[in-house]
């Protein structure tokens, strides 16, 4: 008798070696995506985070250090835009509140504006940062109230 059977299995080996390698690759690019996704995440998520404590800090910066007198004299001076180049936590504490505020123009994000509304007895002070976190445009909005109430 003849042996046929002996040449149907030849290629068995080879085909279930690319078969574990293109296994191998698709949970390997699978993994790769998921890491590089949580960098994107992180860095977005230390980009927000940077600008709430800056935001945090200036309303607390002029709630504690500025008197309702001081606040309206900025108004009238109309200091109340602070520019890409004094948007961190150093110059905020380098130079206060009342020194990185400026009457420029806007040139860049980010930037914040400072509006006041004055109920007579109580100024309420809106503070929006506009920031660009990787290519969105985000705005963050804090208040705080200064005055008799």
């Amino acid at each position: 008798m003849f042996r046929l059977n002996k040449c149907k299995k030849k290629g068995i080996g080879m085909v279930e070696v690319v078969c574990s390698m293109a296994i191998f690759f698709l949970l390997s690019s699978f993994i790769l995506s998921i890491k590089i996704n949580n960098l994107k995440l992180n860095s977005y998520n230390r980009q927000v985070n940077e600008y709430v404590e800056f935001l945090d800090s200036l309303k607390e910066d002029i709630y504690y250090n500025y008197n309702y007198d001081d606040i309206k004299v900025m108004e009238s001076k109309n200091l109340v835009i602070i520019n890409k180049e004094n948007i961190s936590l150093e110059s905020l504490k380098i130079e206060g509140a009342k020194n990185i505020f400026t009457s420029e123009e806007i040139k860049h994000r980010p930037y914040l504006i400072m509006s006041i509304e004055d109920d007579k007895e109580v100024l309420k002070i809106n503070l929006e940062l506009y920031v660009n976190i990787q290519n969105h445009n985000k705005v963050m909005r804090a208040v705080c109230f200064k005055g008799e109430y």
